[in-house]
């Protein structure tokens, strides 16, 4: 499974795919993102590849002249990694914040996740984007230390 759409104004393009389809390139590019804003910027020293990217499908946005990705999200079905779907390792590249590209991201994982009919959403949000995901239907459950930060399993219901 592979698509690949660029967005009204040409500008970005998106572009969605399961482990099968992904290519090294991509994924590397993927990998790196997820490193340069986990690890380095937000000081947390863990191993990202956690097995469940082959599980998954991933969507990820570049811009329409460079490869290099914007903005990533990975998608867990059902009974995965929670008997919810799973919304994870949402990031932004750090130059890419500041324009909406975050509220998209998580609009076409969503609407991703609705059209394959998964139902419910489980996430585990950092404590200061609590408000950005109560803006898509998100509840708070318990919280959790990961990492050293403190973090929160949100629900948002089918």
């Amino acid at each position: 499974m592979r698509s690949t759409q660029t967005d009204d104004k040409g500008h970005l393009v998106w572009h969605l795919s399961d482990w099968a389809s992904l290519q090294k390139e991509e994924l590397y590019r993927i990998l790196r993102l997820r490193q340069e804003v986990f690890v380095l910027e937000q000081y947390c020293p863990f191993v990202d590849n956690d097995d469940w990217d082959q599980h998954g499908a991933h969507l990820w946005v570049c811009g329409q002249s460079d490869k290099s990705v914007l903005g990533y999200s990975r998608i867990l079905p059902p009974n995965t990694l929670y008997k919810e779907a799973s919304l994870g390792r949402v990031v932004v590249e750090q130059s890419a914040r500041g324009a909406q590209l975050g509220l998209q991201l998580v609009e076409k994982s969503i609407s991703l996740i609705e059209e394959r009919g998964y139902g419910a959403i489980k996430i585990l949000a950092q404590h200061y984007l609590l408000d950005f995901y109560a803006r898509f239907g998100f509840s708070r459950e318990e919280s959790i230390w990961e990492d050293d930060i403190l973090h929160y399993h949100m629900v948002r219901q089918a």
